[in-house]
């Protein structure tokens, strides 16, 4: 698996603690996003610290994104390239924060996971996606990624990724 791995700058191997402790989001979102976490240490999976260029980013896959009894994203997941803003509807909240980090030079760390983890919820919004054991998924910071996504500048974008 690690020759798949190549195509990313890997700056370090880290620890599921440096994986946690970069978790920037409301207590229940934080555990919501250790539970997938703990998910990956179930499947053994190992941490890298990466960068990633904006073509990487554009080939993440997003699980379903339901707010606000909006559907964003549906059952089956989309890139991040493919995402279609014209999804949002009446649901600004989403479009505020895509659009807050299509603008921001501060740019946080992302948790992905190559190939799709195992033993998530069904409203986790994984159940529906195919799994592609050599393609990055999402497992924190979508609102992230699709601002950093819109953004034309050639910034490096780091993540966490289990493997």
């Amino acid at each position: 698996m690690c020759n798949n791995l190549s195509m990313f700058k890997i700056i370090k191997l880290c620890e599921k603690k440096d994986v946690i402790n970069s978790i920037d989001s409301s207590e229940y979102k934080k555990q919501r996003v250790i539970e997938l976490i703990n998910l990956c240490d179930k499947e053994n999976r190992q941490w890298l610290y990466i960068e990633l260029t904006r073509e990487q980013l554009g080939e993440i896959i997003l699980p379903q994104h339901i707010h606000n009894k909006s559907e964003i994203i549906d059952i089956y997941g989309v890139k991040v390239k493919d995402f279609n803003y014209k999804n949002f509807g009446k649901n600004c909240e989403c479009k505020k924060s895509i659009n807050y980090f299509s603008d921001t030079n501060n740019i946080s760390t992302l948790i992905l996971s190559l190939g799709k983890i195992k033993g998530v919820n069904i409203d986790d919004g994984y159940d529906g996606l195919h799994n592609n054991p050599l393609k990055l998924y999402h497992l924190d910071g979508l609102h992230r990624m699709l601002g950093y996504y819109k953004q034309s500048n050639n910034n490096k974008v780091r993540a966490y990724i289990a493997w």
